[in-house]
């Protein structure tokens, strides 16, 4: 059907081209078939546009093939586009997740953090409250001895005026009061003991404490007295520990905020025949 709409096409060419010819030369030569060439010639042209709908119409193969060819490359194009926007889409998706862990890590990091310094506060808290009340204690003890010591100097001065002759410490050690302070576990939550101490100027024991004075102090105050240790402590970072309050065994050193003993310096060793000797330690 496409070569007859073809050869429709070519023959309506001719008649018009011929029927055009005739027409202009009838009226140069002015016949009376003017009207029959322009019937031929409105002819020709039906024939043209009849061959050129018919064209239109049928298909042949190969411009079906075409067609197909064009749909399928149409439909690959689609689906092409649609893929693209599937995989940009899922990039996008990705991105999103990517940042919004980002942002839950940053989050979590943060609340760490938080807890991490709240957990700082209550612990500073916790140590802060500890060694208030150690504090209070300690002023309780020392208001306690200071009423037992008035208390005692005002019935002295109440007795019978026989005892007119009161009798004076003149040990310096002994002239001190023993003060006494929890000992805490590791995590400073709980009291495991008690420790013993007084507070002394190193000075005056170096002036005025003989061998006598010490092992007095150490027989009366420290042997016994059922502390954890017993502490000399002399105000500057330094004191005379009693490990398991033994006074044989004393050592001078640099001690902690417990005043417990960091480092020695030297040994200090009750004899036998009632002398004190110094040693340094052996390393």
């Amino acid at each position: 059907m496409e070569n007859f709409s073809v050869l429709l096409f070519f023959i309506s060419i001719l008649l018009l081209i011929v029927f055009c010819v005739l027409f202009i030369k009838s009226k140069i030569k002015k016949t009376n078939k003017k009207k029959k060439y322009l019937i031929g010639i409105l002819i020709s042209i039906v024939l043209f546009i009849v061959s050129v709908v018919l064209f239109g119409i049928f298909e042949t193969p190969e411009t079906k093939a075409e067609y197909e060819a064009r749909q399928v490359e149409k439909q690959l194009e689609k689906e092409e586009k649609a893929e693209q926007k599937k995989q940009q889409a899922k990039e996008e998706q990705e991105k999103a997740d990517q940042k919004q862990k980002e942002q839950e890590e940053k989050e979590q990091e943060k609340q760490k953090e938080q807890e991490q310094e709240q957990e700082k506060q209550k612990k500073e808290e916790n140590q802060k409250t500890q060694e208030e009340s150690v504090q209070k204690k300690e002023q309780k003890t020392t208001e306690k001895t200071d009423k037992k010591k008035t208390s005692s100097k005002t019935e002295s001065n109440g007795k019978a005026s026989d005892k007119t002759e009161q009798k004076i410490e003149l040990n310096y050690l002994k002239q001190l009061n023993t003060r006494e302070n929890p000992v805490m576990n590791g995590t400073r939550t709980e009291k495991i003991g008690t420790y013993g101490f007084i507070k002394a100027e190193k000075d005056i024991i170096e002036k005025e404490v003989s061998d006598a004075d010490y092992i007095e102090f150490c027989n009366d105050r420290v042997k016994d007295s059922g502390y954890n240790w017993f502490t000399i402590d002399f105000g500057d970072g330094t004191g005379i520990v009693f490990t398991g309050c033994i006074p044989a065994t004393g050592t001078y050193g640099y001690i902690d905020q417990d005043r417990c003993l960091t480092e020695t310096i030297y040994y200090i060793t009750i004899n036998e025949d009632n002398t004190v000797t110094l040693s340094e330690p052996s390393y």
